[in-house]
């Protein structure tokens, strides 16, 4: 393996489903996820991929949870 100095970092190629799918969100927009898992992967994405917006999150009926995408200053 050679180290190579310079070489500018590209753009995601394949984005994941929860990525492309907070990006279609707009501010209020909710969720319902069916796991603590899924839960966990759509706050992430608001969280590194929308600038300027947050998740928030309650708990409903049985094991879901809802995820909210709001403004940070909000």
């Amino acid at each position: 393996m050679k180290i190579e100095k310079n070489i500018p970092i590209g753009p995601r190629q394949h984005p994941s489903k929860y990525g492309l799918l907070v990006a279609k969100m707009k501010t209020g927009d909710s969720v319902l996820c069916k796991d603590t898992k899924e839960t966990n992967l759509v706050r992430a994405s608001i969280s590194n991929l929308c600038k300027g917006y947050k998740p928030i999150s309650r708990k409903q009926k049985g094991k879901t949870t809802r995820v909210w995408k709001v403004k940070e200053d909000e």
